[in-house]
């Protein structure tokens, strides 16, 4: 998923302004939480939208949702600008120039949905690419800042959805609890059942829920094809589904 461009069933995604490009741990996490929540209504707030990528794909299954898409970078905003330009929802994502650690809550506007597909690694190596490194690693963006400031910012029933490694679920945990966020829903994804497991996908909400509702999915089945409930998620996205 390296190219200039990645042409969805509804939306294409322009990419050569943006450090990171479209990945099967993206577009299956944008898939999941379209389809495996409730209907989305009301106002979201992308944290690091990049491409706008997540904010199409949940678009895609929920019109009525209006969505705040934050991006620190100036280049990648601006595609991520075109990329919803170019979609049918140009009324519905607004995408803005902003460090989320600077971002000024409003009072009148609060949001059903934060999500995010937030840097990833902590205390890790680093490579050359200064923007790569923004968007994956805690040196300007942490879970704590996402955490705290998301809960200040949404509703009283608000959810949040965030894309992490594995290595780091244990650490989340703890924080979602020091931040008053109730793990709602947990998705462990592999790539093949024979290989590590790679990634957590997770819903939590400010409302404790009275159960964890606790899931699996493999990329791929042990033969190398699509599993079927990776097919069953990405099939209105992916052209060759």
């Amino acid at each position: 998923m390296g190219q200039s461009y990645f042409q969805f069933k509804q939306f294409k995604i322009e990419q050569d302004q943006c450090a990171m490009k479209v990945s099967t741990d993206a577009c299956l996490f944008g898939a999941w939480l379209a389809q495996s929540t409730r209907i989305w209504e009301g106002n979201a707030l992308d944290i690091g939208t990049g491409t706008g990528l997540l904010p199409l794909m949940v678009q895609q299954m929920h019109n009525q949702l209006y969505v705040d898409a934050i991006e620190i970078d100036t280049q990648a905003a601006e595609q991520a600008r075109g990329n919803i330009k170019n979609s049918g929802w140009i009324g519905q994502i607004e995408v803005m120039v902003s460090d989320f650690n600077e971002f000024e809550i409003s009072l009148e506007k609060r949001y059903d949905l934060v999500m995010s597909n937030p840097p990833f690694f902590a205390n890790s190596l680093k490579g050359e690419d200064k923007k790569k490194n923004a968007a994956l690693h805690q040196t300007m963006l942490t879970w704590e800042t996402i955490l705290e400031k998301a809960f200040t910012c949404s509703t009283e029933g608000a959810s949040l959805a965030l894309l992490l490694p594995f290595v780091h679920r244990a650490q989340l945990e703890k924080q979602l609890e020091k931040y008053r966020w109730h793990l709602h829903q947990l998705v462990g994804v592999w790539m093949r059942p024979n290989k590590p497991q790679s990634r957590w996908m997770l819903i939590a909400k400010k409302n404790p829920t009275a159960a964890i509702q606790e899931e699996n999915i493999y990329v791929q089945d042990t033969n190398g094809a699509y599993s079927e409930r990776f097919r069953t998620l990405l099939e209105p996205y992916y052209l060759a589904l």
